[in-house]
Parts: C-alpha cells; structure tokens; sequence
C-alpha cells in the first residue's frame, strides 16, 4: 500500500511540475512577445512624431510667410522641395476663405475647391491655436490616398483668413513599419476619434473605418498614455498580442498586433514535448 501510495504521489508531482513548467514557458513566451511589441510600438510612436513635428514646422513656417508676408518666400519653396518632404507629403497648400488655392505645390486645376474638406472646416469658426489632423481622403490634386495636418491663418485683426496644410501619405507609414518589423504584424494610426488613418498592406482596406466601440478603446481610457493586452482583434476575430502608445502630444495612437496562434506556436511546440515525456 505505501509503495502504490508513494507512486501515486510521486506521478502527481510529476504531472504538476509539468503543468507549471508549460504555464512558466507560456508566460515567458507571452512576456517576449509584449516586450517585443512594446518595442516595435514605441519605434513606430518616434516614426510618427518625427514625420508630425517636421510637417508642422513646414506648417508654421507657411503660416506665418502668409501672414506676415502675404506670400511663400523663395526660400520656403526650396524647403517644399527638399527630398525628405516629398516622401511623405504629397501636397503643400494655403487655401482662402472660400476654400481656393491661394499656393499649391502641386498643379491645380481652376476648378478644385476644398472648402467642404475636415482640414478646411475645422478652422472657419474660431482659431484653437493648434494644428489640426483630419480623417483620411483621396487627394483631389495628389490624388493620393492622405490626411491633413493643418493651422488657420488670421488676417491682421484675428479674422479668419484662410489654412495652410500638408498632406500626409498613408503609404508611407506602412512603408515605415514593414521595414521595422521582421515578422508578420498588424499595425494601426488612428485618432482619438477612432478613425485609422494608416495600417499595414494585410489590412489596407480598413483605412477610414473607426475604432471607437472597439475593446482598444476601453483598454485607452483606462490607460491613455500605453498599454498591452490580449484579446480579439480591432476588426478580426483573431486573438490578438497588442501594444499601444499615444503618439507624443498628437491625438493619435499606434497600434502593433500580432496573431496569438503564431506567437504562441514554439510555445505550442514544447507543451507536447512537455506532456508527451510526462
């Protein structure tokens, strides 16, 4: 009786420290995959602010030109064609206050008119003081799938006098992230209105679409500045490793995902191992 008791509590160690070494090796994993995450997060948070404080400098610098000059100087145009500027902007323009192209980088047809464009309203009534960042459009000049960050300009008398914006180019932030990324991963922009305004080639066609009943919204209002969790998609009904981060003093978020099963596989792996040797 002693020696089938000492086996049976010799084979119920065994399996418990089995359990608890396949749930260590599942936390290490998952632990790996956030710090991971985290990672590619903030790279991508630093991305997005370096390319936001550059097209607002360019902002102020037009802005002000308009104001003070009533013109963009020689010198301003030279910066509107630097290089680095032309790969993610597709268009530089100032717009009266009946939405007209006062400056355009881009050719204009006579015809174009952005005065019931999100970057053109926001600044009619009052003047925040602040740039603005619209939802995401097709470029009627550029063509080019974009959102706006844009400022108001004041007459001398603090009337309003018209906008100054940049389009920003939503193909350039997947860009940005498929080269920082080594492994299959979703990633989001969006706004505090829960609108996306860039994402990764796999879920392109949800540019646009809005977060804002979503669970990653519950997990922002808990903890505004970052955060990870695990849970089911934004927009998929996969379960999801995800990694957020407000963008700087932007109201925007970005967002990194990736898929639990493919994280998680190595780990599957060596629980069979685990289980198959107890």
């Amino acid at each position: 009786l002693w020696i089938q008791l000492a086996g049976i509590l010799l084979l119920a160690l065994l399996w418990f420290a089995t359990i608890r070494i396949v749930q260590q090796d599942h936390d290490d994993e998952l632990q790996a995959a956030f710090q991971t995450q985290a990672t590619l997060a903030r790279a991508m948070d630093l991305q997005v602010q370096e390319v936001l404080n550059d097209a607002d400098g360019v902002l102020l610098a037009m802005k002000y030109s308009q104001e003070y000059r009533g013109n963009i100087t020689a010198e301003l145009r030279q910066v509107l064609e630097m290089p680095n500027l032309a790969k993610f902007t597709s268009q530089a323009s100032i717009l009266d206050t009946k939405g007209e192209f006062l400056f355009s980088f881009r050719p204009v047809q006579p015809a174009v008119n952005l005065a019931d464009r999100a970057q053109f309203r926001a600044h009619v009534e009052r003047d925040t003081g602040m740039f603005y960042i619209s939802p995401v459009v097709q470029g009627r000049v550029s063509g080019v799938q974009s959102f706006h960050i844009s400022r108001r300009i004041n007459n001398p008398d603090g009337s309003f006098g018209g906008v100054v914006s940049l389009a920003l180019q939503t193909r350039y932030f997947t860009e940005i992230f498929a080269k920082i990324t080594q492994e299959p991963r979703n990633f989001f922009l969006f706004g505090r209105d829960g609108l996306i305004r860039a994402t990764d080639d796999e879920l392109a066609g949800l540019i646009g679409q809005s977060l804002k009943e979503r669970p990653i919204f519950e997990k922002i209002r808990a903890n505004p500045l970052q955060g990870e969790y695990v849970g089911i998609g934004a927009l998929t009904q996969k379960q999801k490793i995800v990694s957020y981060r407000a963008v700087g003093a932007y109201p925007l978020y970005v967002v990194v995902a990736a898929d639990e099963e493919k994280v998680l596989a190595r780990h599957r792996l060596r629980r069979k191992l685990y289980f198959g040797t107890a």
